[in-house]
């Protein structure tokens, strides 16, 4: 008897490095549920760049929408067009049958990856929810079959697409938020609070690698920036941060299209990038990170680095207070360069600091993930 497929919704693309850490750490979570991975199918909005993954995984398919946020065919349902989409919403089963595939349609179980896509403050951020990520939800709350949503940060959510994402979300299983304000927007007895996976996957490797404590001291700081809106006071303290830090290295998260490249986002800070985040730090080239991306930032103290972040989102705030990191995170658009720089040359001179705040909350991040296994399983365990 053929086992059911577990459909993974709600990935966005292997080209930003945090996105793939997702899911990598979402298929982690799956396999340790006792599911095995070839019966996974990955539902994502740029399926080319998870090619690596077609030999392991039942397959990858296309979902509604466009990764880089460019308004195409792919965003138009049949029979319809942008506008009628976007008026359709308070009639879910037209929105969902016209615009979805049948990808999600013979699955077992739906597992949604971890992030913060569910968001509907701005006109721009609701279009991108409803054309991307409503179809998958809407399956996933009105399919009779288990779902458990992964670590989220939720809203705000408001107008017309955020009363309908919070009903939809309020039928899913199971739903981890990362912050108190997601569990608010949610409005479900179905939420749980439970760090970023890639801070419990922090605490379940631990100890992580040493630090460098002799490299870091000289090494030239890692400025790992990304482009925002409202970018005239952000870009004008990150030029100041890095006359401050005197010839940081630039390193590169994201390879998107210009508007979401974080390369073409350095060229315009008048720098040269220095190569991907993952592969410095791999090679062990440069020393504190300095990253606007979360999972930046995350990946750099996996890879035993200090970090500061310089959050966008309040999932960057409720990370690093996780972690007991609270003075390391700053907001994108108001830090003070010369805080930062304070803080670098700490960090140079005490780099094993970070490593022993953490250490104090290993054990608590380890019974939260334990916790996320076990409502992973239990809520999977009918399709085992």
């Amino acid at each position: 008897m053929k086992h059911p497929v577990i459909a993974i919704a709600h990935a966005f693309s292997r080209r930003n490095a945090g996105d793939g850490l997702l899911l990598d750490l979402t298929l982690e979570r799956i396999r340790r549920a006792g599911i095995s991975l070839a019966r996974c199918r990955l539902i994502a909005l740029d399926p080319e760049s998870f090619q690596e993954e077609a030999g392991r995984l039942e397959s990858v398919r296309h979902s509604p929408g466009e990764p880089w946020g460019r308004l195409s065919r792919r965003l138009i349902p049949a029979g319809g067009n942008v506008l009628g989409a976007v008026a359709s919403l308070p009639h879910p089963p037209r929105l969902a049958f016209s615009a979805t595939p049948r990808a999600l349609t013979d699955v077992g179980a739906i597992v949604g990856i971890g992030g913060g896509y569910l968001k509907a403050d701005r006109w721009r951020a609701s279009m991108g929810l409803a054309l991307n990520h409503l179809p998958s939800l809407l399956l996933a709350a009105r399919l009779d079959v288990p779902s458990v949503y992964l670590p989220q940060t939720v809203g705000p959510l408001r107008g017309p697409v955020g009363n309908l994402t919070r009903r939809l979300v309020s039928r899913v299983d199971h739903v981890f938020v990362r912050d108190p304000e997601s569990a608010t927007e949610v409005q479900t007895g179905h939420v749980s609070l439970a760090p970023d996976l890639a801070v419990l996957h922090l605490a379940d490797s631990w100890p992580t690698p040493p630090p460098m404590l002799s490299r870091s001291r000289q090494a030239r700081p890692v400025i790992a920036p990304r482009p925002l809106p409202r970018p005239a006071p952000y870009e004008q303290r990150l030029h100041t941060l890095a006359q401050l830090l005197d010839d940081p290295l630039y390193a590169v998260q994201s390879r998107g299209l210009e508007g979401r490249s974080d390369e073409a986002f350095i060229s315009r800070l008048d720098a040269r990038s220095s190569g991907a985040l993952s592969t410095l730090l791999q090679h062990h080239t440069g020393g504190v990170v300095v990253s606007v991306r979360l999972h930046g930032a995350l990946q750099a103290l996996l890879a035993g680095r200090p970090a500061i972040h310089l959050s966008y989102d309040r999932k960057g705030t409720a990370a690093f207070r996780a972690l007991g990191l609270d003075r390391f995170v700053h907001d994108a658009w108001t830090f003070a360069p010369g805080t930062v720089q304070e803080q670098v040359r700490h960090l140079q001179a005490h780099p094993a600091e970070q490593h022993r705040t953490i250490s104090q909350r290993i054990p608590d991040l380890q019974r939260l993930s334990r916790e996320v296994q076990r409502r992973i399983d239990e809520v999977l365990a009918p399709v085992l």
